[in-house]
């Protein structure tokens, strides 16, 4: 996913920094044994971009997302007058933000929600999307939100059934403005691979019908 559909989409807009980090998670799937350690690995993560890029602004992305446009300026704008904005995962029936993707000004506010977000990880054993979720709808400090459906999660077309799961022969409503695709609500690598290079295929034919 990172090389094939990650950098190779990103359209040279970024630096792109990761760390190497020991494999707390052997298979990688979600809520599998070691599944916690690799969520405090990732809040660590956003804590130091925080630290490291004071007074200036960051994206945080998952290794499960393509770019079918540019984002940088249209993120800045839309940082403008935010803390921090996010991919949704949906509007019902409270505005869910996605920890895997984002835009952050790198401040104190932010900074102390995402210790908040580690501390809530480690007391209740949750991944950091739920602990995001709940400490963003509980604190009067931030100011943050949802990107709009251009930066697409499947999220956005569930109608508040966060049960569904995608699988490979389900069709996918896709906006024609697409910035940014990401892979979820889907489970398994193999199925994530899948969703990426479904939505793909449906990008490169749209843009083909347009250009006729």
């Amino acid at each position: 996913m990172k090389n094939e559909y990650f950098l190779s989409s990103m359209q040279n807009e970024y630096d792109c920094i990761g760390i190497k980090a020991e494999q707390k998670c052997a298979t990688g799937e979600y809520r599998t044994k070691g599944w916690n350690e690799v969520v405090i690995q990732k809040v660590d993560l956003i804590i130091r971009a925080i630290q490291e890029n004071k007074n200036s602004w960051f994206v945080h992305s998952d290794v499960d997302v393509q770019f079918f446009n540019s984002t940088k300026n249209d993120l800045e704008y839309h940082l403008k007058n935010y803390d921090t904005t996010f991919q949704s995962d949906g509007e019902n029936p409270n505005p869910i933000a996605c920890a895997g993707f984002f835009a952050s000004k790198a401040n104190e506010k932010t900074l102390k929600l995402w210790k908040s977000v580690k501390k809530l990880c480690q007391i209740k054993q949750i991944d950091d999307q739920t602990a995001l979720n709940i400490c963003l709808h509980h604190n009067d400090f931030v100011k943050w939100k949802l990107l709009p459906n251009e930066y697409f999660s499947i999220g956005n077309n569930l109608n508040n059934n966060s049960v569904y799961r995608w699988k490979p022969n389900d069709d996918i409503m896709l906006p024609h403005n697409i910035r940014v695709h990401h892979a979820n609500y889907t489970e398994g690598i193999q199925n994530k691979i899948q969703q990426l290079e479904f939505v793909k295929k449906q990008i490169k034919t749209f843009q083909q019908n347009q250009a006729k």
